[in-house]
């Protein structure tokens, strides 16, 4: 919807995307938003975005998926990514 009305998603959509994502079970989706949001549109994952995806990863039981993304990024994940 944002796209449609020309509106370019920042940090925050993302953050607000992805836990949706998150709290509706819907992990291709959500990988598909976090990948956008490097490729697409520029936005480095901040500790929040990659805490949001190991929520959703846990969640869905891919436990492993999340801890080699934990593992992966340049950042300091915080307390809510562990």
């Amino acid at each position: 919807m944002m796209l449609k009305e020309g509106i370019i998603p920042d940090e925050a959509a993302f953050t607000i995307v992805l836990t949706a994502c998150s709290h509706s079970g819907l992990v291709d989706e959500g990988w598909n938003y976090f990948n956008s949001m490097k490729e697409r549109y520029g936005i480095s994952p901040t500790p929040d975005h990659v805490a949001c995806m190991v929520d959703l990863l846990s969640r869905s039981g891919q436990l492993r998926d999340a801890y080699e993304l934990i593992k992966s990024m340049h950042v300091e994940p915080n307390a809510g990514a562990w």
